[in-house]
């Protein structure tokens, strides 16, 4: 599902909420809770969100089932498939087809109201609004007073979920960052939530973390039993790690939000707790940025600060840059060493081989199964969209296999902030003798061999890439010596270069506070 809404281009959005995002959501929602009477999604696409529920809760904490409504026909029945392929019983979910806003599915309509709603409908679309007479007396909209404009239903959204929310329940809810601060109807929308102190948060997200849009959106978190007056603002444009298309929140990320959302305090920068009268005073604006202004004034870092940590970083990536030039000359020198005796010396005995005969290779899902059925440890297991499938206590290093997907590329055992991570992939590959061959030395022979391996996938590019052929594969074994040095020069140059990625996203984030801050200051002078 992540790859397809990553490859769907704009579409993707549509139907997909990425899992990080969606596990947000749900525990939001579930702040003191262990169950749950029932979820609702009113523009449930595929059911990402939803389902995230029975993995974060747990299906059986769910008591009385699954519900949602989709508009669109063939993501309607995806989101039903998807429910069956996770064990969801026909009994305890509900999908409804149809248009949520003007037609809500009356099965859903009941005297229990949920407990738990999450949402991630789509941005400002449009509506019918009071173009519809029935809409105009539709006791979902009523109360606000006003129905939101026919061209940006985010309101709409908000207002059905409200209806249907119960007293002691959580609703949390993707929105546009554009209605939490427009005039006109939204204002007045706005306006009634605040004044009967529904609104218990609004979270700033990162940009690119949805499939199909680059904006930062919002989470809208809505409640009708608070114990105060008071509105909780929280900033997590930052909190984010990059991943190869968009970025992602990290476990990490989302601790910080869910810490700062629980504690309700304000904390410098990150969280703001606002009475009722400083959100009064700013006409309802409801934006998270408009309350983080006079702090920023308060304690913003001086351009000299700035500056200071700017040459820190540059000075830094400097010294990495000189590092891996000496190691690229290392390295071309070891090539030159190599090539210069190719029978003497270190090299005498080079074996040639295939991979076959000094590897064992079996399914990578066998592999993974053994792993994934526990859940707590330190090390997560992934599959190869990085997300959770379990957890362990630790990774043997001299007994881990090697994977290989399908379409040829090389997987592994990667080493990232301390932590091992496994890909779920679909050939596993363990060394039978490791007197002979190094893990490392075979991680990096196969990542450069990659094109070899995807060259052995068959029916016009469609993977079919099969043991049979792995074994085939052949590969030139030098001696442990040899090994050990390749592996060296490459591990450090790995280290060296990932350290000089981490310190530019670094100067990037400084030099757009530093942007921030001179635009402040150019702005009210």
């Amino acid at each position: 599902m992540t790859m397809y809404a990553a490859n769907a281009g704009k579409s993707g959005g549509e139907f997909f909420t990425p899992q990080e995002v969606s596990e947000l959501l749900a525990k939001l929602t579930l702040v003191g809770k262990s169950e749950v009477n029932k979820v609702y999604d009113p523009a449930c696409g595929s059911g990402s969100l939803l389902l995230k529920f029975a993995k974060v809760l747990g299906k059986e904490n769910v008591r009385n089932g699954f519900f949602g409504q989709e508009i669109n026909l063939t993501t309607y029945n995806l989101c039903r498939i998807n429910m069956f392929l996770h064990d969801i019983n026909y009994e305890k979910f509900d999908i409804a087809l149809g248009d949520t806003l003007t037609k809500p599915c009356p099965r859903h309509i009941t005297n229990e109201p949920f407990e738990a709603i999450v949402s991630n409908p789509p941005y400002s679309t449009n509506w019918d609004g009071d173009a519809n007479p029935i809409l105009i007396n539709d006791d979902r909209y009523t109360p606000a007073g006003v129905l939101a404009p026919k061209s940006k239903a985010d309101f709409a959204f908000v207002m059905h979920i409200l209806s249907w929310l119960a007293t002691n329940g959580t609703a949390a809810i993707v929105s546009f960052p554009g209605a939490m601060y427009r005039s006109g109807k939204e204002q007045k929308i706005r306006k009634y939530l605040v004044d009967n102190n529904y609104i218990d948060a609004v979270i700033q997200l990162p940009t690119e973390l949805f499939y199909g849009t680059t904006i930062g959106t919002c989470i809208v978190v809505l409640r009708k039993n608070k114990t105060d007056n008071k509105f909780l603002f929280i900033d997590a444009s930052q909190e984010f790690i990059r991943g190869e298309a968009k970025n992602k929140l990290s476990q990490t990320n989302i601790n910080n939000i869910l810490k700062n959302y629980i504690s309700r305090k304000t904390n410098r920068n990150f969280s703001r707790l606002v009475t009722k009268s400083e959100i009064v005073k700013n006409n309802y604006d409801t934006s998270v940025k408009k309350y983080f202004n006079k702090i920023e004034n308060t304690h913003s870092e001086s351009a000299v600060s700035l500056d200071g940590r700017i040459n820190k970083c540059v000075t830094r990536q400097n010294e990495l840059r000189d590092a891996i030039g000496d190691i690229i000359a290392s390295i071309g020198n070891k090539i030159i060493e190599l090539g210069n005796t190719p029978i003497a010396g270190e090299l005498r005995g080079v074996l040639q081989t295939k991979l076959g005969v000094v590897c064992k290779i079996k399914s990578g899902e066998n592999v993974n199964k053994r792993f994934i059925s526990q859940n707590t440890g330190d090390y997560p297991v992934v599959n190869s969209g990085r997300e959770p499938l379990g957890y362990i206590d630790k990774w043997n290093t001299d007994n881990d296999p090697i994977g290989i997907a399908s379409r040829g590329s090389v997987g592994l055992i990667s080493w990232t902030e301390g932590k091992y991570y496994r890909g779920n992939l679909n050939y596993s590959c363990t060394i039978n003798d490791r007197d002979l061959l190094l893990d490392r030395y075979l991680y990096f022979l196969l990542k450069a061999m990659q094109p070899e391996i995807q060259a052995l996938c068959t029916h016009d590019g469609i993977p079919a890439l099969n043991k049979c052929n792995l074994e085939k594969l052949e590969i030139k074994i030098p001696s442990m010596s040899i090994q050990r040095k390749v592996v060296s020069l490459l591990d450090e140059y790995t280290i060296c270069n990932n350290d000089l990625t981490k310190e530019l996203n670094v100067e990037v984030n400084e030099r757009t506070k530093q942007y921030e801050y001179f635009r402040t200051n150019l702005l009210a002078s």
